[in-house]
């Protein structure tokens, strides 16, 4: 039997997460990202990047919730502490003390107003936790061997570098699955598939179909990461940012 999560759950577990690297000790941001990620050969940039994505994608997403079905002050209340979880790694409080962010910005006021999403999201945005395999099933769509033949194909260089950037970005999220969580290879998935689109336009046979079978490949992740099957009506309710999406991957409505 699959667990499901939603959203806000998996955004409050990241700033869970986050809120766990303050220490007593008087460092900066900065020198908090660097200790706990630079140091240890991830880079911190895109650890910013992604935590920022995931704020702007489940603004854009409870933005867009029906008021028939979640009280409006419940949603704006909501809306008020994601924007406050966004500030502690905007660029201004990046040499704050980092203690005294995690205070200000993850406050357990502003947990509380993101968690009482959960009950709507769990009923409108249900995403099922991965387990390992799970995650080294995604991983075979995006492994060195298929960068590599992108990169030594014919594709013009601003597409082919584009796909693998986009490629990186995959793995990327893959690889900190356990602090961003699902909604952070959903995006990284779809981010793709618009590059995938784009390169299909002026690929070899050989390329093309290396381009379907990794179009193919994002259609098993969002389906494996949403819910009962039900990944063409999730799609459409993510929000701005995600509303166009569906029109690069060929997925049929549920049934």
């Amino acid at each position: 039997m699959p667990e499901y999560t939603n959203p806000a759950k998996e955004v409050v577990s990241m700033c869970s997460y986050f809120s766990s690297l303050a220490s007593s000790e008087n460092f900066s941001t900065y020198q908090v990202l660097a200790m706990n990620f630079s140091e240890k050969g991830t880079d911190s940039h895109k650890i910013i990047i992604n935590y920022q994505r995931r704020i702007d994608d489940l603004l854009c997403l409870v933005g867009s919730l029906d008021s028939d079905h979640i009280d409006e002050e419940v949603k704006a209340d909501a809306l008020r502490s994601i924007e406050r979880f966004e500030g502690i790694f905007l660029f201004e409080n990046l040499n704050s003390n980092y203690r005294s962010s995690v205070n200000r910005f993850l406050s357990a006021q502003n947990v509380s107003n993101v968690r009482a999403l959960y009950s709507e999201l769990n009923r409108s945005n249900p995403i099922s936790y991965l387990n390992e395999s799970d995650i080294d099933q995604i991983r075979e769509n995006v492994s060195d061997d298929v960068i590599e033949k992108f990169l030594n194909s014919d594709l013009p260089p601003y597409v082919k570098y584009s796909l693998i950037s986009g490629i990186e970005n995959l793995k990327f999220s893959l690889d900190t699955y356990s602090i961003f969580g699902a909604g952070s290879i959903l995006g990284a998935s779809y981010e793709l598939a618009k590059d995938i689109k784009v390169a299909e336009g002026g690929a070899s046979p050989d390329i093309s179909d290396r381009l379907s079978k990794l179009s193919t490949g994002i259609v098993s992740i969002t389906r494996l990461i949403h819910a009962a099957n039900k990944a063409y009506d999730n799609l459409k309710e993510i929000g701005q940012g995600w509303s166009n999406i569906i029109e690069y991957i060929d997925i049929p409505p549920s049934t």
